[in-house]
């Protein structure tokens, strides 16, 4: 299934068609990200919520400072040089996260555009000066 028509109820309701729910391993109380595009686009992905201080939470970035403990990371002389990375991440077809992550989760495979979205998202929250939050 590409595409599914859904009706908004009142009070702000969808009801999601049963197989998006069975092809996104969903259940009653999960929790799902919501991203609107500039170009009025929704995405709509599973989430989970990971509070501070949690055991889980901690493993998360053990599993971040490991990553920068093997270099696995970018750095750039300018914001420019950084957005025309992501641009070229956007055009690419699929990128691999790092194989090396000690994060309890497999490595994903995700479009540049996704991943050029998420990281944007991430810099806007930054700025807000919003908690950080994490998604699978």
């Amino acid at each position: 299934m590409n595409r599914a028509l859904v009706r908004l109820r009142d009070r702000n309701q969808l009801t999601l068609p049963a197989e998006v729910i069975s092809r996104l391993g969903l259940e009653a109380g999960d929790w799902l990200e919501l991203t609107v595009s500039n170009l009025n686009c929704v995405q709509l992905r599973p989430a989970r919520i990971v509070t501070a201080d949690t055991p889980e939470a901690q493993e998360l970035e053990q599993a971040a400072a490991e990553n920068v403990r093997q270099k696995n990371y970018s750095t750039f002389r300018s914001p420019e040089e950084f957005d025309r990375h992501l641009d070229k991440l956007a055009n690419a077809d699929v990128i691999e996260l790092p194989a090396a992550s000690q994060t309890p989760e497999p490595v994903k495979m995700i479009s540049g555009a996704e991943l050029k979205q998420k990281v944007m998202s991430a810099i806007e929250a930054v700025l807000r000066d919003e908690p950080a939050s994490y998604s699978k």
